[in-house]
């Protein structure tokens, strides 16, 4: 009933039984189902996803993403498309970066609730001198900096009710100031590893030491921000025209803290500033210390949450309640239904002829192979324990101990720097495709599952930093491209700021292929100083 036979899977021995022992009385019934089953069946899953997605963006009832895609893999798991192997197989691979988000998770709320966000745009306001477009700015800088060090759902979850809020309170509109925090979301979330969790898959899956990845996508961020940011002030110019606005926020809006917690002093908010400094500085040095990143943030959640819960700014009750610990659970079911979407997948793939068109057909042939027997321990989600580990190149970090690399990742040098002969303007030619691939999946899919379903026809180098630039920069174009995205249109719409369908698609026709210019251009730029060279 499987749909894909897999080396070890309950389906693959009864198969394997019956070729080599059909005279013992294997049934030719059997054989016929499971051919059938293998021919039709396998693009099953398919539906499945796409059933999840659907309720995931209509959440009816309100029920949680989680309920959809644990339930989905479950469905699976029932069906035979998965079994116990399965799930022992990705959990192991995927614990170190799961546990990396639980405490990026911690981390992020103490500091929410210590105030250090609150206190950081209240600055900025003050610096603003009373303009309505330098504050724009200075808010802009601030969301960028708050994706790029602490991913973008920091940013979404954390900072647009702060941005809108202090928007409110000087009485300017709130709509420009919505499109700031679901761009700097997006848009500032290719620079780091730990800026989304594409990223964390991405150098997990081919082991990209943590600041050969941040050099290999400098220039493309760079030039990403940059034009986001003159495009935005030049569009909301009229809105954000000088005049008398005051200089610093009044007071500030009610604590909305839970009973037992109080607001935070200035001390203990500077002080969780310092262990957020910390943490940036253990996430940086990682690579060269040997230490894991979920190790650095679990370390430096579990140094914030004891003196947060000591000095009442947060209560035992809040930690369990208010933290989205439901991320976890959802990530986990839906690396088990994208590895039963796999086979499925790329037979489609190979039936349009798109494997041979999006990459060479050596390694083309290589990922459709390679999900066929249905990889009991590399993969899309097998690579992306590195992600935590950041051990260095050709190795993966896993609950088990190292894996080997995949094979095209040792012969061509590892991570983004691989060396090559090919020029400058094939390596962004390479780039377009796997960009525009990516951008278009994201908005049909949604960013996560598309990057892991075409995460294995990528090498390190062009095409996967042109998945990324499509994954990362595509949700712009529609509201369901990233979770991020439904995130901030949500929490305005409680502020009062409603944008339609209609009005973010006609903004994301005009700024996603732009933005995504920009970043080849970056690319470009990368290549031609050699920080980008294409593997080998």
């Amino acid at each position: 009933m499987g749909g894909r036979l897999r080396r070890g899977s309950t389906a693959g021995k009864r198969a394997g039984y019956c070729e080599s022992d059909a005279g013992r009385g294997c049934s030719s019934t059997l054989t016929a189902v499971t051919q059938a089953a293998s021919s039709v069946w396998p693009f099953l899953p398919l539906i499945v996803l796409g059933l999840v997605l659907v309720f995931i963006f209509r959440r009816p009832k309100g029920l949680s993403e989680v309920w959809f895609t644990t339930g989905g893999a479950g469905l699976l798991l029932a069906l035979g498309y998965l079994d116990a192997a399965d799930v022992s197989a990705v959990l192991g691979q995927t614990a170190p970066t799961l546990a990396f988000l639980a405490g990026m998770l911690v981390v992020a709320f103490v500091a929410e609730r210590a105030g250090v966000f609150q206190l950081l745009a209240d600055r900025m306001a003050r610096r603003s001198g009373g303009s309505p477009v330098k504050l724009y700015v200075l808010l802009f800088l601030l969301g960028s900096a708050t994706t790029i060090f602490f991913s973008l759902d920091t940013t979404a979850v954390t900072l647009t009710p702060i941005v809108l809020a202090i928007a409110a309170r000087l009485g300017l509109p709130l709509l420009p100031f919505v499109w700031l925090a679901v761009y700097t979301s997006n848009a500032a979330s290719l620079l780091l590893p730990v800026s989304n969790l594409t990223n964390l898959i991405a150098v997990g899956h081919y082991g990209i030491p943590f600041w050969e990845y941040a050099r290999a996508m400098f220039w493309p961020a760079v030039f990403v921000l940059a034009f986001n940011l003159l495009f935005f002030v030049f569009l909301f110019r009229d809105q954000l025209k000088s005049g008398d606005r005051p200089s610093a926020p009044p007071e500030k809006p009610p604590d909305d803290h839970s009973a037992g917690a109080r607001l935070p002093d200035e001390t203990f908010t500077r002080w969780v500033g310092v262990g957020l400094l910390a943490l940036l500085s253990g996430l940086g040095l990682s690579p060269y210390l040997n230490w894991p990143l979920w190790q650095v943030s679990t370390v430096t959640a579990l140094l914030l949450t004891p003196l947060a819960l000591g000095r009442r700014v947060i209560t035992p009750l809040e930690l369990v309640r208010s933290v989205s610990w439901n991320v976890i659970p959802f990530v986990f079911g839906l690396f088990l239904i994208i590895r039963a979407v796999e086979p499925g997948f790329y037979r489609l793939l190979e039936a349009a002829h798109l494997l041979t068109l999006l990459g060479e057909p050596q390694q083309a042939a290589t990922a459709a192979g390679a999900v066929a027997v249905g990889r009991a321990a590399t993969g899309a989600a097998a690579g992306v324990a590195a992600a935590a580990g950041a051990i260095g190149p050709g190795t993966a970090a896993t609950g088990g101990g190292p894996v080997t690399a995949p094979a095209h990742t040792a012969a061509g040098g590892h991570g983004m720097m691989a060396s090559g002969p090919d020029g400058v303007f094939d390596l962004v030619g390479a780039a377009a495709r796997f960009a525009v691939l990516g951008a278009v999946s994201a908005n049909l899919v949604n960013n996560l599952p598309a990057e892991l379903l075409f995460l294995d026809l990528t090498r390190p180098g062009p095409s996967l930093c042109g998945l990324l630039l499509g994954v990362n920069l595509g949700p712009n174009l529609t509201i369901i491209g990233s979770l991020a995205t439904i995130l901030v249109l949500s929490l305005a719409r409680q502020a009062g700021a409603v944008v339609s369908f209609r009005d973010y698609l006609r903004l994301g026709v005009l700024m996603t292929p732009a933005l995504l210019l920009a970043a080849l251009a970056g690319v470009l730029v990368a290549a031609g100083l050699g920080w980008l060279p294409p593997a080998g």
